[in-house]
Protein backbone atom coordinates (compact mmCIF):
# COMPACT_ATOMS: atom_id res chain seq x y z
CA UNK A 1 0.00 0.00 0.00
CA UNK A 2 0.86 3.61 -0.93
CA UNK A 3 2.37 6.09 1.59
CA UNK A 4 -0.83 8.12 -0.07
CA UNK A 5 -3.36 5.55 0.38
CA UNK A 6 -1.71 4.95 4.13
CA UNK A 7 -2.48 8.73 5.05
CA UNK A 8 -5.55 8.27 3.30
CA UNK A 9 -6.68 5.76 5.35
CA UNK A 10 -5.63 6.68 8.71
CA UNK A 11 -7.05 10.32 8.31
CA UNK A 12 -10.74 8.28 7.15
CA UNK A 13 -10.57 6.45 9.69
CA UNK A 14 -9.90 8.71 12.63
CA UNK A 15 -12.47 11.50 11.04
CA UNK A 16 -14.97 9.04 10.92
CA UNK A 17 -13.81 8.06 14.68
CA UNK A 18 -14.56 11.33 15.36
CA UNK A 19 -17.78 11.89 13.53
CA UNK A 20 -18.86 8.10 15.14
CA UNK A 21 -18.03 9.23 18.75
CA UNK A 22 -20.07 12.59 18.55
CA UNK A 23 -22.91 10.96 16.81
CA UNK A 24 -22.99 8.63 19.38
CA UNK A 25 -23.28 11.13 22.03
CA UNK A 26 -25.91 13.02 20.39
CA UNK A 27 -28.19 9.81 19.96
CA UNK A 28 -27.96 9.54 24.12
CA UNK A 29 -30.67 12.29 23.46
CA UNK A 30 -32.11 11.65 20.50
CA UNK A 31 -32.17 8.17 20.25
CA UNK A 32 -35.11 7.96 17.80
CA UNK A 33 -32.94 9.74 14.92
CA UNK A 34 -29.93 8.33 14.70
CA UNK A 35 -29.25 4.71 14.02
CA UNK A 36 -26.05 2.21 13.72
CA UNK A 37 -25.73 -0.04 10.86
CA UNK A 38 -22.70 -2.25 11.04
CA UNK A 39 -22.68 -4.46 7.64
CA UNK A 40 -21.09 -6.94 5.40
CA UNK A 41 -22.00 -7.93 1.68
CA UNK A 42 -20.27 -10.45 -0.55
CA UNK A 43 -21.21 -10.39 -4.21
CA UNK A 44 -19.65 -10.46 -8.02
CA UNK A 45 -18.01 -7.63 -9.53
CA UNK A 46 -17.41 -7.25 -13.02
CA UNK A 47 -16.87 -4.17 -15.24
CA UNK A 48 -18.28 -2.51 -18.48
CA UNK A 49 -15.45 -1.95 -21.06
CA UNK A 50 -14.99 -0.15 -24.37
CA UNK A 51 -13.46 -2.58 -25.93
CA UNK A 52 -15.00 -6.70 -26.44
CA UNK A 53 -11.80 -8.16 -27.36
CA UNK A 54 -10.78 -8.37 -23.49
CA UNK A 55 -14.03 -10.35 -22.78
CA UNK A 56 -13.07 -13.14 -24.23
CA UNK A 57 -10.09 -13.20 -20.89
CA UNK A 58 -11.87 -11.55 -18.57
CA UNK A 59 -14.44 -12.61 -16.24
CA UNK A 60 -16.45 -11.56 -13.13
CA UNK A 61 -15.09 -12.55 -9.86
CA UNK A 62 -16.05 -12.70 -6.33
CA UNK A 63 -15.55 -9.40 -3.99
CA UNK A 64 -16.25 -8.43 -0.83
CA UNK A 65 -17.13 -5.55 1.93
CA UNK A 66 -18.40 -3.97 4.86
CA UNK A 67 -18.92 -0.84 6.98
CA UNK A 68 -20.60 1.02 9.30
CA UNK A 69 -23.37 3.28 8.05
CA UNK A 70 -24.99 6.01 10.16
CA UNK A 71 -28.60 7.09 9.95
CA UNK A 72 -30.86 10.18 10.36
CA UNK A 73 -34.29 9.91 10.60
CA UNK A 74 -36.31 12.24 9.18
CA UNK A 75 -40.19 11.21 9.54
CA UNK A 76 -40.23 8.31 7.24
CA UNK A 77 -37.11 9.12 5.53
CA UNK A 78 -33.47 8.34 6.54
CA UNK A 79 -30.47 10.25 5.16
CA UNK A 80 -27.39 7.77 5.45
CA UNK A 81 -23.69 7.94 5.68
CA UNK A 82 -20.72 6.41 7.22
CA UNK A 83 -17.90 4.38 6.31
CA UNK A 84 -17.29 1.22 3.88
CA UNK A 85 -14.43 -1.31 3.10
CA UNK A 86 -15.34 -2.13 -0.97
CA UNK A 87 -13.67 -4.75 -2.96
CA UNK A 88 -14.65 -4.48 -7.17
CA UNK A 89 -12.17 -7.16 -8.95
CA UNK A 90 -11.81 -9.13 -12.48
CA UNK A 91 -10.26 -12.72 -13.11
CA UNK A 92 -8.50 -13.98 -16.20
CA UNK A 93 -8.08 -17.59 -16.89
CA UNK A 94 -5.54 -19.10 -19.36
CA UNK A 95 -6.17 -23.38 -20.19
CA UNK A 96 -4.12 -25.40 -22.34
CA UNK A 97 -0.86 -23.95 -21.24
CA UNK A 98 1.77 -26.00 -23.71
CA UNK A 99 4.85 -23.52 -23.10
CA UNK A 100 7.47 -22.91 -20.50
CA UNK A 101 6.54 -18.57 -19.65
CA UNK A 102 2.53 -17.61 -19.80
CA UNK A 103 2.14 -14.22 -21.26
CA UNK A 104 -0.36 -11.78 -18.95
CA UNK A 105 -1.75 -9.08 -20.75
CA UNK A 106 -1.06 -6.77 -17.83
CA UNK A 107 1.87 -7.53 -16.20
CA UNK A 108 3.55 -9.56 -18.74
CA UNK A 109 5.63 -12.91 -18.53
CA UNK A 110 5.05 -14.90 -15.65
CA UNK A 111 7.03 -17.97 -14.79
CA UNK A 112 4.53 -21.37 -15.21
CA UNK A 113 5.93 -24.61 -15.59
CA UNK A 114 4.28 -26.53 -18.25
CA UNK A 115 5.28 -29.96 -17.00
CA UNK A 116 3.72 -28.60 -13.52
CA UNK A 117 0.55 -26.79 -14.35
CA UNK A 118 -2.47 -27.06 -17.00
CA UNK A 119 -3.90 -23.62 -16.30
CA UNK A 120 -3.49 -20.66 -15.02
CA UNK A 121 -5.78 -17.45 -13.38
CA UNK A 122 -5.13 -14.10 -12.47
CA UNK A 123 -7.32 -12.19 -10.08
CA UNK A 124 -7.10 -8.33 -10.27
CA UNK A 125 -8.40 -6.96 -6.75
CA UNK A 126 -8.98 -3.32 -5.98
CA UNK A 127 -9.30 -2.18 -2.74
CA UNK A 128 -11.55 0.81 -1.35
CA UNK A 129 -12.42 3.03 1.49
CA UNK A 130 -15.89 4.50 0.41
CA UNK A 131 -18.10 7.32 1.94
CA UNK A 132 -21.80 7.21 0.80
CA UNK A 133 -24.82 9.56 1.07
CA UNK A 134 -27.94 8.22 0.58
CA UNK A 135 -31.19 7.84 1.53
CA UNK A 136 -33.75 4.80 2.49
CA UNK A 137 -37.22 4.75 2.54
CA UNK A 138 -39.68 2.06 3.89
CA UNK A 139 -41.24 1.26 0.81
CA UNK A 140 -44.00 -2.03 2.31
CA UNK A 141 -44.35 -2.38 5.87
CA UNK A 142 -45.38 -5.43 7.66
CA UNK A 143 -46.86 -3.95 11.04
CA UNK A 144 -44.54 -2.03 13.63
CA UNK A 145 -41.75 -5.12 13.23
CA UNK A 146 -40.71 -5.37 9.66
CA UNK A 147 -40.28 -3.76 6.17
CA UNK A 148 -38.67 -3.70 2.85
CA UNK A 149 -37.06 -0.76 2.32
CA UNK A 150 -35.59 0.87 -0.49
CA UNK A 151 -32.33 2.79 -0.44
CA UNK A 152 -30.04 4.70 -3.20
CA UNK A 153 -27.14 7.33 -3.31
CA UNK A 154 -24.25 7.65 -4.14
CA UNK A 155 -20.61 7.38 -2.80
CA UNK A 156 -16.68 8.84 -2.91
CA UNK A 157 -14.56 5.77 -3.38
CA UNK A 158 -10.72 6.22 -2.19
CA UNK A 159 -8.38 3.89 -4.20
CA UNK A 160 -6.01 2.56 -1.45
CA UNK A 161 -4.85 -0.58 -3.26
CA UNK A 162 -4.72 -3.06 -5.88
CA UNK A 163 -3.40 -6.72 -5.56
CA UNK A 164 -3.30 -9.72 -8.89
CA UNK A 165 -3.44 -12.96 -6.94
CA UNK A 166 -1.81 -16.02 -9.20
CA UNK A 167 -3.22 -19.36 -9.24
CA UNK A 168 -1.90 -22.39 -10.83
CA UNK A 169 -4.03 -25.64 -12.00
CA UNK A 170 -3.34 -29.24 -12.81
CA UNK A 171 -6.22 -31.16 -13.66
CA UNK A 172 -8.75 -29.13 -12.80
CA UNK A 173 -7.23 -28.44 -8.98
CA UNK A 174 -5.82 -25.53 -7.29
CA UNK A 175 -2.34 -26.34 -6.66
CA UNK A 176 -0.50 -23.09 -6.15
CA UNK A 177 -1.38 -19.55 -4.99
CA UNK A 178 0.52 -16.42 -4.99
CA UNK A 179 -0.78 -12.70 -4.05
CA UNK A 180 1.50 -9.27 -4.68
CA UNK A 181 0.70 -5.60 -5.46
CA UNK A 182 -0.43 -4.48 -8.29
CA UNK A 183 0.86 -1.12 -9.66
CA UNK A 184 -1.15 0.81 -12.68
CA UNK A 185 -2.32 4.05 -13.16
CA UNK A 186 -4.85 4.25 -11.10
CA UNK A 187 -7.90 6.97 -10.64
CA UNK A 188 -7.51 7.92 -6.73
CA UNK A 189 -10.96 9.17 -6.50
CA UNK A 190 -14.33 7.78 -8.23
CA UNK A 191 -17.59 8.32 -8.03
CA UNK A 192 -20.40 5.76 -8.02
CA UNK A 193 -24.29 5.18 -7.31
CA UNK A 194 -25.75 2.42 -5.33
CA UNK A 195 -29.14 0.76 -5.21
CA UNK A 196 -30.25 -1.25 -2.01
CA UNK A 197 -33.68 -3.22 -1.43
CA UNK A 198 -33.64 -4.63 2.18
CA UNK A 199 -35.64 -6.68 4.57
CA UNK A 200 -35.68 -5.18 8.21
CA UNK A 201 -36.88 -7.28 11.24
CA UNK A 202 -37.14 -5.65 14.29
CA UNK A 203 -36.05 -7.53 17.90
CA UNK A 204 -37.01 -5.29 20.52
CA UNK A 205 -33.99 -3.04 20.33
CA UNK A 206 -32.20 -3.77 17.16
CA UNK A 207 -32.88 -4.75 13.47
CA UNK A 208 -31.31 -6.96 11.99
CA UNK A 209 -31.71 -7.10 7.43
CA UNK A 210 -30.69 -8.57 4.68
CA UNK A 211 -30.78 -8.23 0.79
CA UNK A 212 -28.98 -7.58 -2.81
CA UNK A 213 -27.28 -4.31 -3.24
CA UNK A 214 -25.62 -3.09 -6.82
CA UNK A 215 -22.98 -0.43 -7.09
CA UNK A 216 -21.70 1.01 -10.33
CA UNK A 217 -18.74 3.15 -10.85
CA UNK A 218 -19.55 6.40 -12.80
CA UNK A 219 -16.19 6.33 -14.41
CA UNK A 220 -13.12 4.32 -15.24
CA UNK A 221 -10.78 2.91 -12.68
CA UNK A 222 -7.50 3.88 -14.26
CA UNK A 223 -6.81 6.50 -16.11
CA UNK A 224 -5.58 4.53 -19.36
CA UNK A 225 -7.57 6.37 -22.40
CA UNK A 226 -7.30 3.30 -24.64
CA UNK A 227 -8.41 0.26 -22.35
CA UNK A 228 -12.08 1.76 -19.79
CA UNK A 229 -12.82 -0.68 -17.64
CA UNK A 230 -15.76 0.69 -15.53
CA UNK A 231 -16.43 -1.79 -12.48
CA UNK A 232 -20.11 -2.67 -10.76
CA UNK A 233 -21.27 -5.30 -8.20
CA UNK A 234 -23.72 -7.06 -7.23
CA UNK A 235 -23.84 -8.37 -3.56
CA UNK A 236 -26.01 -9.64 -0.58
CA UNK A 237 -26.09 -7.18 2.50
CA UNK A 238 -26.44 -8.40 5.67
CA UNK A 239 -26.38 -6.06 8.84
CA UNK A 240 -27.88 -4.49 11.96
CA UNK A 241 -29.33 -1.55 12.93
CA UNK A 242 -29.48 -0.33 17.23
Amino acid sequence: MSLFAKNLVMKLLVTSLFIGISLFSFAQEEKNILSFSPFVQTGTSYRKINKDIYSMYENPSVANGGGLSISYQINKLKIQSGIQYQEYAIVEKYNGITFGDQIDRQIGFTNVNSQSYDAVSYKYLHQYITVPLGVSYPAIKFGHSSAVNLALGIASNFHVNSKVILKKYNNGKSIDKKSEDYKFDARKVNLSSFYAITYERKLKKIAFFVGPKFDLFHNPNTNNTSVKRTPYKVSLLLGVTF
